[in-house]
This record gives C-alpha cells, structure tokens and sequence, in this order.
C-alpha cells in the first residue's frame, strides 16, 4: 500500500453567486482545500509524479443567512445544489463524485489552473480583464475536474 506524502497545502474561502439573479443577499462559500502531494511509491519514478488533491465545502447562505446543516442534507448531489453553487451550471456534464473535489496529476496546465483558482480576487481580476471572476472561477473549477485521475 502506497503512502501519501503531502508536500504542501493550500486554502481559500471564495465567494460564488448566480451571475443570472443579480441578488448579492443569496451566495455559496466554498472552503477550497488543495494538496501538493506525491504517493512513496512514486518515489521512484523518474521524474516523481506529483498531483493535487482539491476538496471542496460548501456553505450556502439565503439573505446574508447561513442555510442550517439540516436543510442542506438533500443538497450532496448535482440535481439540488442551488443556482450559487459553482457548478449549477456545469450539472448536465458533471459527475456527482466531481462535486467534492478532484485528484489529478500536477503539470503545467493543472499547476496554472490550480494557481489562478488560488488567486486572490483583486489579482485575478488583473489577469481575466472583462469576465466576471466568479465565472470565471466556476470555469477553472470544472475544467480541473475534467482532468481527474
């Protein structure tokens, strides 16, 4: 059995609307947990593979109030999640597993990928220009589940 080396972590809370209702009072934060990691067995290979364990945690809030635990146990699939989860949109071509994060192997794409997901929102306005960052940010989460491994 292969052990997991965690070689770094990551975290961020972000802020997702419904880019359609323009109600800022309803809004899903979502606690987004990245980990830069190797398995011992990869030790040896060359080059060491290395990938990224992305999880995510949602908190869903209906006018500026936090939606109780409860009222959420029917939200663990695509076809409930509200319209301000990041993914809402993506639900015809998502997997429910994808939902809660992704591994997938670190390269040069998923390394940016996972770098402008990081982003705080000031810098990754600079570098996306006229798209609405909290689209944006639902993009680059769907495209890194896509690349699953």
């Amino acid at each position: 059995m292969s052990e997991i080396i965690v070689v770094n972590t990551e975290e961020k809370s972000l802020k997702f609307y419904d880019i359609y209702d323009n109600n800022n009072n309803n809004f899903c934060i979502v606690n987004v947990n990245v980990k830069y990691l190797y398995y011992n067995q990869d030790i040896h290979a060359d080059p060491i593979r290395y990938y990224y364990d992305i999880t995510y945690h949602y908190e869903y809030y209906e006018n500026n109030r936090k939606i109780d635990n409860k009222s959420l146990s029917n939200l663990n699939n695509k076809t409930n999640i509200p319209s301000t989860n990041p993914f809402y949109h993506y639900m015809e071509t998502m997997r429910d597993c994808n939902l809660d994060g992704v591994i997938t192997m670190s390269n040069r794409v998923t390394s940016a990928l996972v770098e402008q997901l990081m982003m705080d929102d000031e810098e990754l306005q600079r570098e996306v220009c006229n798209r609405w960052i909290v689209q944006y940010r639902a993009h680059l989460m769907y495209t890194l589940s896509t690349f699953w491994d």
